[in-house]
């Protein structure tokens, strides 16, 4: 099984999927970096919604950012990288899919 994110109602159906993790990858990296930074609105099995685009971005910003000890250097740098890549990927493709009001992390 993976993460992704993707539009689960009928008025997000053309909104493309977007690759998170591997699911084991996202409860080992992803979640132990989310929890470590009280992150709210992004996270396995959480809607999205267009109106907290800006703190979703905030957020896979400081997953990005955030130098976070308890993942050693090759996972940081890999968890950064996505991060980064999901923040950039999410904001094109939900400016291309305007209709989609939420979207679907799982």
């Amino acid at each position: 099984m993976s993460v992704e994110i993707y539009g689960a109602d009928p008025e997000a159906g053309d909104f493309p999927t977007i690759a998170v993790a591997g699911e084991a990858s996202f409860n080992t990296i992803w979640q132990l970096a989310i929890d470590a930074l009280g992150l709210k609105h992004i996270g396995n099995m959480r809607w999205l919604r267009r109106a907290d685009l800006p703190e979703i971005l905030e957020e896979l910003g400081r997953l990005a950012e955030t130098p976070l000890p308890a993942l050693p250097a090759a996972e940081r740098e890999r968890l950064r990288q996505a991060a980064a890549r999901l923040g950039r990927e999410l904001a094109e493709r939900w400016e291309a899919c305007p209709h989609a009001a939420r979207l679907w992390m799982g």
